[in-house]
């Protein structure tokens, strides 16, 4: 890989469906471009590059889509809308014309080791389970990109006319023991209902009453909404509220996960909150020791310099503070940890070649 940029034609894919009309043909919803926005990282699994949308702040018409692209010649090789028929609409609606869905998955869509399924979890909007799927998390097929799982809360209409995005998180996969070194394969997210969903990967759960199907359905635990995924650290979960809220810490205890917090940190973080990272050293045996929990938090004001936390991961007492940063930073900005190093990102997650990165160990 050379980093120039490779020439392409524009995004043709398509899908069958009738949503929204103006971009319905034949049969076919035509992907445009102007009505999608990419917030996920790009995911690359076995050659192939998964890229997903959302929409530009909710305007209308919109629906969620996940497209893979062979990772040398770029060609298309997999389409998933996930919105495609307005199916199921809740009334009243927040947005009444049947738009949602979106796949806003901020971190990127994830993959177990294996590369064997992807999974992705989407934003509120309509849902009949069939081929319409907001508010839900997604079990798809590498490169076809078909739906063979999935969870959808059982309130998923009351979230919808809330707008209380699953999807304003991002999944994390997780392989715990329990007490008798059974392995669990789980899938955990936190969004904007206040609630934790932790999943079994090999039966998500569907949509039953009162989430009797998934796996863990914790809550409403959260202060406040969660925007992204959560870090994980040796039994642990971290999360960062929006709205002046601390850092939270959950832990698993026989593979299941707390219903209360463990630990809070004093230090708060305003506005959309933030994503954190967590950094460790592990030996040869799999024993982590050490570890810290990284976090960049913004000021409340739009020209406020941002500013690089490390917590213990135990007390989640600050253990660092970095100086406020003469630039501010951007929400959903997530610390860059190597070798239990934290990487400070600028306006435009700047690094060392731009002359102004901050190093700290």
């Amino acid at each position: 890989m050379t980093g120039k940029d490779t020439a392409s034609p524009e995004i043709a894919a398509t899908f069958p469906g009738t949503f929204p009309a103006v971009d319905t043909s034949g049969g076919l919803v035509h992907f445009n471009a102007a009505e999608e926005r990419q917030r996920a990282a790009l995911l690359l699994v076995n050659g192939i590059v998964y890229v997903a949308y959302g929409s530009f702040c909710d305007f209308s018409p919109f629906t969620g889509w996940i497209l893979g692209f062979d990772e040398n010649a770029l060609g298309l090789v997999g389409t998933l809308d996930t919105n495609p028929t307005a199916a199921g609409l809740a009334s009243p609606s927040t947005l009444p014309d049947g738009s949602g869905g979106g796949v806003w998955n901020p971190g990127a869509l994830a993959a177990p080791a294996n590369n064997s399924v992807i999974y992705a979890d989407t934003g509120n909007g309509p849902w009949d389970g069939k081929t319409t799927f907001s508010d839900s998390i997604l079990k798809l097929t590498p490169k076809t990109l078909s739906v063979f799982d999935y969870f959808t809360p059982f309130d998923q209409a009351i979230d919808q006319r809330a707008d209380l995005d699953l999807g304003s998180g991002g999944p994390v996969l997780l392989d715990l023991k329990d007490n008798a070194g059974v392995t669990h394969k789980l899938l955990v997210v936190a969004g904007k209902d206040k609630k934790i969903y932790v999943a079994d990967r090999n039966n998500l759960g569907k949509q039953t009453p009162n989430n009797s199907g998934i796996y863990q359905a914790i809550g409403p635990v959260m202060p406040q909404t969660v925007y992204g995924p959560g870090a994980f650290l040796n039994g642990a979960m971290y999360w960062v509220p929006r709205f002046n809220n601390p850092m939270e810490k959950f832990v698993f205890s026989n593979a299941k996960l707390g219903t209360s917090p463990a630990a809070k940190s004093a230090v708060t973080f305003p506005l959309q909150g933030t994503v954190p990272a967590t950094s460790a050293f592990i030996n040869s045996a799999g024993v982590v020791s050490g570890g810290l929990v990284w976090a960049i938090g913004l000021s409340a004001t739009s020209t406020g310099g941002a500013t690089l936390y490390a917590f213990d991961p135990g007390s989640l007492v600050a253990l660092f503070t970095s100086p406020a940063l003469a630039r501010p930073g951007t929400k959903f900005n997530v610390p860059t940890v190597a070798n239990s190093i934290g990487l400070c990102g600028h306006q435009r997650n700047c690094f060392c070649f731009r002359g102004h990165s901050h190093l700290f160990q």
